[in-house]
């Protein structure tokens, strides 16, 4: 099984061969590795239950009507697209068979692959791909952001093909990513879905969807039908097993609580075990975890209405803070302090351009910013959670900082559901907001540079850079333009990214197999009784 390029195409590999936020593996400080267990690929299979504690509860089971991370890491479970990225970030084939490119790059030819089902009962075919396909192009931030008026097409009931008005290296990249998945599904709940995302839970995925009984657990089961490939598993590509019968998706909102489950043997993995109960979790023998990339924790300014319109007073914001003292709040000690708007790990993208700009910590510039900005004195609202405790923790911090040069501050807390569903869409009701950012496959995929994003339109100059750095012949030309682009908006405030954490995904000694790429892979993992 492979994709087939011609020679242009080849430097799509080397700008996605890279390990990105939220990748796979650990980090050195991980206590065991990256819990690659020896033996999984023999695992027999059982009738027992993997339970994983998550911190936060998601907004939606459809991947194309939320970004949210919380949203990828459950539709992983059910869904699964045409390609998927391997361990080294290269997508290649996974319900296709093989891709072709055609020699001017335009046209993209999925040979899809035969006896792949649908958790219905039914085989996914050519017209459930380009109904999936029409639908994700709609809804992508990816798709919008990578591919050129797309446009997909049955040939037979086995191939469908994507033409493009222009070439790009990143088309591939675009559909495996994890973001706004580009997920296949069976063409009549495509076509019945209202405007507020699809009602039935149905992919090609080894698990497939049970139950969601709110804010207490969401319940998958083994797929007898899954057509597993023969290829090593390798990222979210390869073959997949489900070596268990059931996945719980336990809501667990309180850290303490996930750390005890463990302990108890209530929950099997916890992924969101925070900095404080390391120690707890280290002297524990029967506990192992691992520290994947988290994401770069981000105060976003609402740049539609209200007053951070003046880029003096985002200015103002960014001069204010020392980001050294405010990562500490937030995130004890599990961070990196870094400009780049994508993260050292991705080595193809990662940059210190704009530097200058960051992490300047003056207050008296702060001040002088704020008088010549035209700021009243009006009380401006910071929107964050407590679900993740480095945003509340953050906005904590940021609140107190800005009252030091003359900003009013309020706190504006809700649960994360309601944050990203309701009021983040009510741009009159917050002016700063605290969230994260994962990686993506590369810049222009980054999801506050989408027009349709909530912060506001882009300015010129980024608008122009995104478009150089999609069309860009060569990875070297497209990251001089990404630069460029960094320090635009580093300088013009657009977003400050405050730190880069790990996250801390812990599990007992009893689960072998277990990985986190991009999400936690509940597949190919085992449980002992």
């Amino acid at each position: 099984m492979k994709i087939k390029k011609f020679g242009w195409l080849l430097a799509v590999f080397s700008i996605l061969m890279i390990v990105t936020a939220c990748s796979g593996g650990s980090s050195d400080s991980s206590s065991e590795g990256d819990n690659t267990s020896e033996g999984t690929d023999t695992a027999v299979s059982t009738d027992g239950e993997l339970h994983y504690a998550s911190n936060v509860q998601p907004p939606t089971l459809d991947p194309l009507m939320s970004n949210a991370i919380v949203t990828r890491e459950v539709a992983s479970v059910i869904y699964e697209s045409l390609v998927a990225f391997n361990e080294n970030f290269e997508p290649v084939p996974m319900l296709a068979e093989s891709v072709d490119v055609s020699e001017d790059g335009k046209t993209y030819t999925f040979n899809l692959r035969h006896g792949v089902m649908f958790h219905n009962g039914e085989e996914m075919k050519a017209e459930d791909v380009v109904a999936s396909m029409e639908r994700w192009k709609e809804k992508s931030s990816s798709a919008r952001a990578v591919l050129t008026e797309p446009q997909f097409a049955e040939v037979d009931e086995y191939t469908v093909t994507m033409t493009l008005a222009e070439p790009t290296t990143l088309a591939l990249g675009a559909i495996a990513n994890t973001s706004h998945l580009a997920a296949i599904m069976p063409k009549e709940i495509v076509e019945s879905a209202p405007e507020a995302g699809v009602e039935e839970f149905i992919g090609t995925g080894p698990f497939k969807f049970v139950e969601w009984k709110q804010d207490q657990y969401l319940h998958f089961t083994r797929f007898d039908e899954y057509a597993a490939l023969d290829t090593p598993a390798s990222g979210l590509s390869g073959k997949k097993e489900a070596l268990v019968k059931d996945v719980y998706f336990d809501i667990v909102i309180d850290p303490s609580t996930q750390l005890s489950g463990l302990q108890t043997g209530e929950y099997d993995i916890a992924g969101g075990i925070i900095q404080d109960d390391l120690a707890q979790l280290e002297a524990n023998p029967d506990l192992e975890y691992i520290t994947p990339f988290d994401a770069n924790y981000t105060l976003l300014f609402n740049r539609k209405e209200g007053a951070f319109q003046s880029k003096e007073l985002r200015q103002a914001v960014a001069y204010a803070l020392d980001l050294d003292a405010l990562a500490a709040v937030a995130a004890v000690d599990n961070y990196e302090i870094t400009p780049s708007q994508l993260p050292k790990l991705n080595a193809v993208w990662a940059t210190d351009a704009g530097a200058e700009f960051h992490n300047q910590k003056d207050l008296e510039k702060a001040k002088q910013l704020v008088e010549q900005s035209g700021y009243n004195g009006e009380t401006l609202n910071i929107l964050t959670t407590r679900d993740y405790p480095q945003m509340y923790n953050e906005a904590v911090y940021v609140k107190e900082q800005l009252a030091k040069v003359g900003i009013n501050v309020e706190l504006l807390v809700y649960d994360w559901a309601t944050a990203l569903s309701e009021v983040r869409n009510s741009p009159q009701d917050w002016n700063i907001f605290t969230t994260s950012f994962p990686s993506t496959p590369s810049p222009v995929e980054l999801l506050y540079y989408a027009e349709s994003y909530f912060d506001g339109a882009e300015t010129d100059t980024q608008k122009e850079l995104l478009t150089k750095i999609k069309s860009a012949p060569t990875t070297e030309e497209a990251k001089m333009y990404w630069e460029e682009l960094q320090t635009h908006s580093i300088e013009d405030v657009k977003l400050i990214t405050t730190f880069a954490a790990n996250k801390i995904s812990a599990y007992t000694t009893d689960v072998k197999g277990y990985k986190y790429f991009e999400v936690p892979l509940f597949y190919n993992v085992s449980v002992s009784e």
